[in-house]
């Protein structure tokens, strides 16, 4: 009995087009590869013979990625610490989410709440919840910025109403 041998390049034959999804695939097609690469002796390499070689390149991207990882967070975290989040910076937000406040409507009805408004009353209680997140002193500020909130979310016009004059008289008392 004698071993197969694997078919040479010059006498190796596509199998004749067969229609429908797994059909062979036209001659000249782009991303057929070529036929398996032959070592000097004639025989064809093992699969993994040329998957080793992808090994080095493959532990240098993962190597690369985690190492880039810890960059972005070491200067992340480094970044927390200088700068920013100083009183200046809480009674800052207070005094612009305060301004902004005072801005929107007196009076809140059906009508009133429309994008613009909706979008100014967003601005001012992202901008007190950041005071009263730097700042016990504004920390009021920030819970009734919320109570705003969830009362436009609920479409509660009323409470609305109420709360806008609250902030208002907590801002007067800043």
């Amino acid at each position: 009995m004698t071993t197969p041998q694997p078919p040479s390049p010059e006498n190796f034959q596509r199998p004749a087009a067969q229609p429908g999804p797994d059909a062979a695939p036209a001659p000249g097609d782009p991303f057929i590869a070529g036929p398996a690469p032959v070592s000097a002796e004639g025989q064809v390499p093992p699969q993994n013979a040329v998957r080793g070689k992808a090994k080095p390149w493959l532990i240098a991207g993962v190597a690369g990625a985690v190492i880039g990882a810890l960059v972005v967070g070491i200067l992340w975290a480094a970044s927390s610490f200088v700068g920013g989040a100083g009183d200046d910076d809480a009674a800052q937000d207070a005094a612009a989410a305060c301004g902004v406040f005072e801005r929107v409507p007196d009076d809140w009805k059906q009508e009133t709440v429309t994008e613009e408004n909706t979008y100014q009353l967003g601005g001012a209680i992202a901008l007190a919840q950041a005071a009263g997140q730097r700042d016990q002193k504004y920390r009021a500020l920030a819970t009734q910025a919320q109570q705003v909130q969830q009362a436009v979310v609920t479409f509660d016009i009323t409470r609305v109403n109420q709360l806008v004059v609250d902030v208002r008289n907590t801002c007067n008392d800043l």
